[in-house]
């Protein structure tokens, strides 16, 4: 695999597990390796689409 793909994967996690430390250090590398703002807003988005969902899914298995 790829550096840029691993590190999008790296930030999609952080972004999903919540986890500051490591979406920065992930974010640092991202910039370094010369990756553009858009690319790494792009893998955000998505990891935040997934954990919305699957939020959504246990919110309504408590309540259905």
């Amino acid at each position: 695999m790829d550096e840029k793909s691993k590190l999008l994967i790296c930030l999609g996690s952080a972004t999903a597990a919540n986890c500051i430390p490591c979406f920065e250090h992930s974010f640092g590398k991202a910039k370094t390796a010369g990756m553009k703002n858009e690319e790494i807003q792009e893998a955000v988005d998505l990891a935040s689409q997934v954990k919305k969902g699957a939020h959504l899914a246990i919110k309504n298995c408590i309540n259905g």
